[in-house]
């Protein structure tokens, strides 16, 4: 393979809310603060350093392990959606392998060992990709009528006449209705709602009216029903009679999260009768219809429907026609409730799902009807940027990359970095009885210059001599694991050179050196990751340092510093020094 292609990780900004619908539980749309900083939502209550010189790199590609063209052809299209740093023409090759040492295998402390009562991710991802008789349905289509059971999650909020739609549109579905378990959640409604007499299971549930709270009424729904597979569908949102169905074929066939067809139409006028007659054939009673997202079409389009996503698949998920296995769901922890204004959280659901290994797919036979145009359509410039502000100030603080913090080292601290490093730093000579830190301090420092990144120490006594809120103690949290792209185990203290850990994370999975190897956190659970490759490149190496100095090193730099600007009657810039930065340790 040649050098990586360098292009756009996805289609340019959506168009405000087009994750979701600002009518998604009624009519109101509220733009207020971003909420407290928390974990993924729990169900159970509702149930910075300076430039790099340029790298001259090259590679000896290592196709995918599986070997199939359509595995090899899946990872050139992993690299080519993730892109790499225009200064690292990266020279990769296989590892050798060492007796009794795997390669780029994940440590106990960051996904745990797999057991017999949970021997695969995959393969127990619930009974959603079940036949009653408990047949795995992952990889082919299921003859014959289909037994799964489907939970319908409704948040609504205020919204009467959308919710008799839907609730109409519900009785019309292929699917056996007796496999139905329809939840209303309401978001405080003054008044209730009353879904009727149904021809499936119907019941309400709800929470107090504290504002725009649609992420948590999605999770209160969810735990209220019992389906294997949760088809979320917004009040002002009415299914085609094909729609379950649809959903449940893409689930038994070996999706896990699904994401339907959002059209829209104008449904203010359309009664319950109308509606049964449009879906009956009746031309004449369907309803003036809007246009589409071309950016959504064109995604579904180029990526052949999710199939060859990489990883902005997120971007593409939208939670009004939103459906995951049951399983999967609360693997994750379900929607992040600190999501109080709209927009963000199908994305920031959907991007940890991805991140645990999820095959995600766009099911274009999953048509369901919006009650009016896209978001974009129906807002002017001044509300569209507002929200696109609220809604990237929320993601940013959940879902690491450049997408949404922009390029790494832009001077903000998050607290879910993009790369999780866990360092036993009382080993190898980090912290021994007469140690001073210094050498794990010195690897902490090369870690996290340029990068989103995170430090956690195992054994933590260094970080008393540090002051920085991205050093940790312990383990990393089960959020912050959940949520980062990278993973980086280090049983001692390396310092990197020539490079970045965010220009190594950019052609993960790779190992530099003998000790440091960067990983794809989805690639830990899956079956189908990349190959960890060694990355062979004039002046970039990891190392475990020897005789640091840090105050002679910091001292030297010191000196060796010129200002940019001078000050001579007036401030002029200095023409660029020759002085080049020598490393703080020897290897």
């Amino acid at each position: 393979m040649g050098q990586a292609v360098i292009g756009p990780r996805g289609p340019g900004p959506r168009p405000a809310g087009a994750g979701g619908s600002a009518r998604a539980h009624g009519a109101r749309q509220r733009l207020g603060g971003l909420g407290r900083p928390a974990g993924p939502a729990a169900l159970a209550r509702g149930a910075g350093g300076a430039a790099r010189p340029p790298v001259g790199v090259g590679v000896h590609q290592r196709l995918d392990r599986r070997g199939s063209a359509s595995a090899r052809a899946a990872q050139r299209l992993r690299r080519r959606a993730a892109g790499a740093h225009p200064r690292l023409r990266h020279r990769l090759r296989r590892p050798a392998r060492r007796p009794g040492a795997g390669v780029g295998r994940p440590g106990q402390h960051v996904a745990g060992p797999r057991s017999a009562d949970r021997p695969d991710r995959r393969a127990d991802r619930g009974a959603g990709a079940r036949g009653a008789g408990g047949t795995p349905h992952r990889g082919r289509r299921v003859s014959g009528a289909s037994t799964t059971t489907v939970s319908v999650v409704v948040p609504h909020y205020e919204a009467p006449h959308d919710l008799s739609l839907l609730l109409t549109a519900l009785e019309l579905q292929d699917h056996p209705l007796h496999l139905l378990d329809v939840v209303v959640a309401d978001d405080g409604s003054a008044q209730a709602p009353d879904p009727g007499e149904r021809p499936y299971r119907v019941r309400v549930v709800a929470q107090a009216d504290e504002g725009f709270r649609a992420a948590a009424a999605r999770n209160l729904g969810a735990a209220a029903g019992s389906g294997e597979v949760v088809c979320f569908l917004d009040a002002d949102t009415v299914p085609e009679p094909g729609y379950v169905s649809a959903v449940v074929r893409a689930v038994e066939a070996g999706a896990d999260l699904v994401v339907g067809r959002r059209r829209h139409g104008d449904l203010a006028s359309t009664s319950p009768d109308q509606l049964r007659r449009w879906f009956g054939g009746d031309a004449a009673s369907a309803p003036e219809e809007f246009e589409e997202p071309a950016w959504l079409l064109e995604a579904y389009e180029r990526t052949d429907h999710l199939r060859t996503a990489g990883d902005d698949a997120y971007r593409f998920v939208i939670s009004a026609v939103l459906s995951t296995t049951r399983a999967l769901f609360e693997e994750v922890g379900g929607f992040e409730e600190t999501f109080t204004a709209y927009g963000g959280e199908d994305w920031e659901l959907a991007h940890r799902c991805w991140l645990a290994g999820a095959t995600f797919h766009h099911e274009r036979d999953a048509v369901a009807w919006h009650d009016g145009e896209d978001f974009a359509g129906r807002t002017d410039d001044d509300d569209a940027r507002r929200s696109r502000n609220v809604e990237g100030l929320a993601l940013a603080r959940f879902v690491a990359g450049p997408a949404t913090r922009g390029q790494p080292g832009g001077g903000l601290v998050w607290d879910h970095p993009d790369v999780v490093v866990v360092l036993d730093d009382a080993a190898g000579g980090g912290l021994a009885e007469d140690a001073d830190g210094a050498d794990a301090v010195a690897c902490v420092m090369s870690l996290l210059a340029g990068s989103d990144a995170g430090v956690w120490l195992r054994d933590g006594r260094v970080a008393a001599l540090l002051d920085d809120p991205r050093v940790h103690v312990g383990e990393p949290p089960r959020a912050v694991l959940g949520r980062c792209r990278y993973r980086v185990d280090l049983d001692r203290p390396v310092v990197l050179v020539g490079a970045t850990l965010a220009e190594l994370a950019e052609v993960a999975p790779v190992r530099v050196g003998e000790h440091l190897v960067v990983r794809r956190t989805r690639d830990d659970h899956r079956e189908d990751g990349a190959e960890v490759l060694v990355l062979d490149a004039d002046g970039v190496s990891a190392d475990v340092p020897r005789a640091v100095d840090l105050q002679r090193a910091w001292g030297r730099a010191d000196h060796q510093h010129e200002p940019r600007f001078q000050r001579s009657g007036h401030l002029s810039e200095r023409t660029p020094s020759s002085v080049t930065e020598r490393p703080i340790a020897s290897a």
